[in-house]
C-alpha cells in the first residue's frame, strides 16, 4: 500500500469487556489528521463528517456475536481505485492473567466486506485475511497482523448525490474462552483507507 495516496481514519471499538461483566461495544470513526479534509479523496458519513456509531453490544460473552455496519461515501474530487483495513489495539487485563494476543484470537471475524446498498456483490474482505495465527480460524489477531488492501473503486461524490458504500463486520467471541478472559477488555483502532 506503500504507493497509494492513504486517507487514514479511525474507528474505535470500546469497552470489549467478557463475561458478566456490564459492557457497551461501539465504534466510532475520527480523522487523524485535519489537514486529510483538504485531500482529494476522503471520506464522510451519512452524518455528515461526524460519523454514527460503527458497531455496538451489551454484555460481549463467549458465543456471542456483535455486528455493525458503517455507511460511507467519497466526498473527495478523485476516485478511489483501493480501499484497505488495519486494525491496532490496547489491551487491558486487571487481574494480569491473559495476553491480548489470546484474546483477540478468541474473537473469530465471521464476515468482514464492503458494498452498495442491495448490492449482492459485496466486495468479501475475509477472504482477504490470513490465519496468520495458524488457529485455523481468521480472527482479530490475525487482522492486527496484516493489513487488507482491495481493488475497490469509490466514486467521488456528485454536486446532487452521493453514492453510499457499506463496511459490514459480524465477530463471534469463541464458545470455548477459559476464565482467564473474564474482566478483561479491549479497544480496537481499525483504519480505513482510500488511495
Amino acid at each position: 500500500m506503500s504507493n497509494l495516496k492513504i486517507f487514514l481514519f479511525l474507528f474505535l471499538l470500546s469497552s470489549l469487556v467478557v463475561y458478566l461483566i456490564p459492557n457497551v461495544l461501539s465504534a466510532y470513526a475520527l480523522p487523524i489528521d485535519e489537514k486529510e479534509k483538504e485531500k482529494a479523496v476522503k471520506f464522510c458519513f451519512e452524518t455528515g463528517e461526524t460519523p454514527p456509531p460503527f458497531l455496538q453490544a451489551s454484555n460481549f460473552a463467549p458465543g456471542n456475536v456483535a455486528e455493525g455496519t458503517l455507511k460511507i461515501a467519497n466526498c473527495g474530487e478523485k476516485k478511489s481505485k483501493r480501499f484497505g483495513l488495519s486494525l491496532s489495539y490496547s489491551f487491558f487485563d486487571p487481574k494480569g492473567d491473559s495476553e491480548a494476543e489470546s484474546f483477540l484470537s478468541n474473537i473469530t471475524l465471521i464476515e468482514l466486506k464492503i458494498g452498495k446498498e442491495n448490492d449482492l456483490l459485496y466486495r468479501n474482505l475475509l477472504s482477504e485475511v490470513e490465519d496468520l495465527n495458524g488457529n485455523g480460524v481468521k480472527d482479530l489477531h490475525d487482522l492486527s497482523l496484516s493489513p487488507v488492501s482491495v481493488k475497490y473503486k469509490v466514486e467521488p461524490c456528485g454536486e446532487e448525490s452521493c453514492e453510499y458504500h457499506y463496511l459490514y463486520i459480524r465477530v463471534k467471541f469463541d464458545e470455548s474462552a477459559g476464565n482467564e478472559f473474564q474482566g478483561d477488555r479491549v479497544e480496537l483502532n481499525f483504519t480505513l483507507m482510500l488511495g
